[in-house]
């Protein structure tokens, strides 16, 4: 009776095993950022992780700062292409905020991700070089609001009262913010405050461009 034989596997190239390795330490930095938050968590305790040596960390990322905005990047992309399809799928601003809900739900790290965010912010005001890489982000983050506003005030044919950046820093403020009011106190701010107050920006600002319109 003959042994079945094993099919080789083909080796990966160089450019393939450092993307592989790469992706390794991105997820062991996650796991680590989560479970320890950003100041508590080393280059170290990352590299021995993922199973890899300090070099192997560095070949990859210049510092733990550079691997955690990286893992900022990654998500908010994904943040933006996920919202901009459920903006592209919805016909009005309920349907719309009901697929925001509906997400929200979904995302089971959120709150430990909020806290992470928060303890970063403060991190970078104190390291210019870490603040105008956060500052970047935050501007694409602000560019996916702008494209979500436009697309609603578009589909009733209106003309934004402000100018659409504007609006987009305003939707980023209390996306950022209500969140920490929230923490903070919970049994002050209701849970989905944010999407209600999407509601009353969204009506009020329809409401003026109407009355410009007519003007």
């Amino acid at each position: 009776m003959s042994m079945p034989t094993k099919t080789a596997q083909p080796r990966l190239s160089r450019k393939e095993q450092q993307e592989r390795t790469r992706e390794v330490l991105l997820a062991a930095a996650a796991t680590l950022f989560a479970e320890q938050g950003f100041g508590e968590t080393s280059v170290e305790a990352i590299a021995e992780r993922a199973g890899f040596t300090r070099g192997a960390f560095y070949s990859n990322f210049e510092s733990k700062d550079d691997i955690f905005l990286t893992l900022l990047e990654i998500r908010g992309q994904a943040s933006i292409d996920e919202v901009s399809g459920i903006y592209r799928a919805s016909e009005t601003l309920d349907e719309a905020l009901g697929g925001l809900k509906e997400r929200n739900k979904r995302r089971h790290d959120h709150e430990t991700w909020f806290l992470l965010g928060v303890e970063f912010r403060l991190h970078a005001l104190r390291n210019p070089k870490v603040r105008r890489r956060l500052a970047a982000i935050l501007r694409r983050e602000r560019e996916g609001f702008a494209r979500a506003a436009k697309q609603q005030f578009d589909q009733l044919g209106l003309e934004p009262p402000s100018p659409i950046e504007d609006i987009a820093i305003v939707l980023q403020t209390l996306d950022h913010g209500i969140p920490e009011l929230e923490a903070i106190d919970p049994d002050g701010v209701r849970k989905n405050f944010f999407f209600d107050s999407l509601v009353v920006l969204m009506d009020s600002g329809a409401a003026l461009a109407r009355e410009r319109a007519k003007a």
